[in-house]
């Protein structure tokens, strides 16, 4: 009977191969009816395994989870300790795609215990990508770069060419996020040759875009149409939504908005089709995952035309209010500029283009919007061209930096106190909530603030009101509120540091400010700006920058 079972299988996975997967599936499917008689064979788990395949190419994402998660619960009645690291592996992996992080570590932490007499350098690289791959999705990248270096050293070992490939593209990925292009071109240059499947040929393609772009080197929708070819080829779905939102934004950079309403449907229909196959608390966590932003602000940037205000139709920007002053010509370029008074938005990287079109996107809206970027970037000019474009532009613009104040000034800065409410308040005093009224209130490193004020600040989120402190006075407000911070406010929330439900509040809408360095190009345009309000504080001409 066993051997006819492993026969069955056999022919079952044979027939998986050539892609004919309802007719794989009813063979499994019968297989396991009767190796259920047989509790000890390993035969049940390589059932369960190559149905969690089936259901995987099915898109049937939900279904090959919960397969994944019985092939590793049973693995313990077989004596196959190979095959139970293996499915523990891939369990780790499908748990990763879906954003379960805190899952695929335990599960990969316990494949690494179970490796004793089975270690194996082909078995030890994969479970060093899946944890590179952990490490990489929290923004480690330290931890992330001395495990994937070590996987590649077992993956050169083990003299799998796929393996060895995955390996150095997961070392381009983490080059990327530490901003380190010159590393990542040589990272990927070593990968190429070895990227000979479509799956990591579809990769390579989608980092060599990336590492142009991260250079300020202009991309073309052609390269991107490329990639997709391949991402299709090869089944990837994610890396083919990736690629649809870089090609919408591309678009969109063209001035080229219904293409890239087009390819925002088809990534949101890839997201969906994943979701809708999920249990209901893994697709919550699911539609969490921090990739989803980007493809969030790409929607937010293609709102219907009769959601936009009429300045910004066809293409024209909304003229400055009159609070703003115009936008200011820089000597000798043609930089294009936000005026601010004094203080200018300056550059034409393509990045900066895509901000500049945000800010005009959701100014006029009342929505709580967050500002992302490193320290120094400029948020707060960010924060102060979205008020001046803004209906209530003719009201204050009130900032708080959060993170100057200890949580006691800081609530009572905020919310204000009245007279008594402790030791030192002689007279009741207004809040910055109060102040901000019928304009817009600025909170600068909103990731700062302690647990009481995450508490605090919700609440005026919800219901626009709020009690000086010492008070029981409800008092109602209608400033804008926009918030900024450096730090991964995402990865705080998973470290319990950050209410997930205020995060939740204040991601709706959100812009991301770029770094200096991902957008060389602008270099010469704010120096002449520099120079340009140099000159004019000092009442004389504008000095030109050396071009050596």
């Amino acid at each position: 009977v066993l051997a006819e079972l492993r026969a069955k299988l056999n022919r079952a996975i044979a027939i998986l191969s050539l892609g004919r997967l309802d007719d794989a599936q009813r063979l499994l499917q019968e297989v396991q009816t009767v190796a259920h008689e047989h509790p000890s064979s390993p035969v049940r788990l390589y059932v369960l395994a190559n149905l969690a395949v089936v259901a995987l190419r099915k898109h049937e994402y939900g279904d090959a989870l919960a397969l994944q998660e019985q092939v590793v619960n049973e693995w313990q009645r077989s004596r196959a300790r190979f095959l139970g690291i293996q499915a523990m592996v891939h369990l780790a992996s499908l748990r990763l795609r879906f954003g379960l992080v805190d899952h695929a570590e335990q599960t990969l932490g316990f494949a690494q215990r179970m490796m004793h007499e089975q270690r194996t350098p082909w078995l030890m690289s994969v479970i060093g990508v899946e944890l590179a791959e952990a490490a990489l999705y929290r923004r480690r990248t330290e931890v992330a770069r001395r495990y994937i270096t070590q996987a590649i050293v077992e993956a050169d070992a083990s003299n799998d060419l796929t393996r060895r490939a995955e390996a150095r593209l997961i070392s381009v990925r983490i080059s990327l996020e530490d901003g380190d292009v010159a590393a990542a071109r040589h990272d990927l240059a070593t990968a190429s040759p070895l990227c000979l499947d479509p799956m990591t040929r579809a990769a390579r393609a989608m980092l060599s875009l990336s590492i142009a772009r991260a250079a300020g080197e202009s991309v073309t929708i052609a390269g991107y149409r490329e990639a997709l070819v391949l991402a299709t080829e090869a089944g990837n779905e994610e890396l083919a939504r990736e690629l649809h939102v870089a090609m919408g934004f591309a678009c969109l950079e063209q001035n080229v908005d219904d293409e890239a309403r087009g390819h925002l449907r088809r990534a949101l229909d890839l997201r969906d089709q994943v979701a809708r196959s999920l249990r209901a608390e893994t697709r919550a966590v699911y539609l969490a995952k921090p990739c989803f932003l980007e493809l969030a602000k790409l929607a937010s940037l293609l709102t219907p035309a009769e959601d936009v205000p009429a300045t910004e139709r066809n293409g024209s920007r909304s003229a400055p209010s009159p609070q703003s002053g115009s936008a200011s010509r820089i000597s000798g370029n043609s930089a294009s500029a936000i005026g601010l008074g004094r203080i200018e938005l300056v550059g034409d990287d393509p990045q900066i283009a895509l901000l500049r079109r945000a800010i005009g996107k959701v100014a006029k809206s009342q929505a709580t919007l967050l500002i992302c970027g490193e320290s120094g970037t400029g948020k707060e000019l960010v924060a102060a061209a979205l008020h001046q474009q803004s209906a209530s532009a003719a009201g204050p613009l009130v900032t708080v930096n959060c993170a100057a104040l200890v949580e006691t000034l800081l609530l009572s800065e905020l919310f204000g106190h009245e007279k008594g409410a402790f030791t030192g308040a002689a007279t009741r005093r207004r809040g910055r909530f109060e102040l901000a009224d019928g304009g817009t209130l600025f909170l600068d490193e909103i990731g700062d603030i302690s647990a009481n004020t995450q508490v605090a600040l919700l609440r005026v989120l919800q219901e626009k009101t709020f009690e000086r402190v010492g008070g029981t006075t409800p008092i109602r407000t209608s400033a804008r509120i926009i918030c900024a911070t450096h730090r991964d406010l995402r990865a705080m929330v998973e470290r319990g540091e950050f209410r997930e439900d205020l995060y939740y509040r204040l991601r709706g809408i959100t812009l991301d400010v770029p770094a200096l360095r991902t957008r060389k190009g602008d270099l010469a345009a704010i120096a002449d700006s520099l120079l340009a309000r140099i000159a004019a504080e000092r009442d004389e001409c504008p000095k030109p920058l050396a071009s050596a």
